[in-house]
């Protein structure tokens, strides 16, 4: 897809979340790549747009065709094997809402937290420049970066 084209796309699931929402202020500025393939071009696009990318660290494989079990079983190992993480779940499907509590119910046994990432303050956050260590272009390895995050009085734990 075009630069041009995945930023109408883009412009226009924002547009359409605030018309569901009835209010453009409620809309979060986060974006996922679907599918989670990522282009320099849209990243830099979003940055610019002080919109935040997002990725996930582990999928359950809830978009494929198996059970609430086993979408609950492959979640936990793969969560066990990193140690924490994103987990990148699929709302829509039948099998994550009937696996749902049963996670999180064995998420606080094993002492994980689960939690809920909102905007601060009035202002959209400012998103994390995409740089190489040298400062020289853009740096696509190691993606996902991680942001160390100055706590407040605005900021949600």
């Amino acid at each position: 897809m075009s630069p041009d084209q995945a930023a109408r796309e883009i412009n226009e699931g924002f547009a359409s979340v605030a018309a569901a929402l009835g209010d453009s202020k409620a809309v979060a500025p986060f974006f996922r790549f679907p599918g989670l393939l990522r282009t320099t071009s849209v990243e830099h696009y979003l940055a610019a747009h002080a919109i935040m990318t997002w990725s996930a660290d582990l999928d359950a494989d809830d978009w494929r065709k198996i059970g609430a079990a086993e979408v609950l079983h492959r979640a936990l190992t793969r969560l066990e094997a990193k140690g924490r993480g994103v987990i990148l779940l699929h709302d829509i499907q039948p099998a994550t809402a009937h696996m749902l509590p049963a996670l999180l119910k064995e998420l606080k046994k094993r002492h994980y937290r689960v939690v809920q990432v909102v905007p601060t303050g009035v202002e959209r956050p400012k998103t994390l420049p995409v740089a190489a260590s040298d400062g020289t272009k853009p740096a696509l390895q190691g993606w996902p970066r991680i942001a160390k995050v100055r706590a407040g009085p605005d900021t949600a734990h």
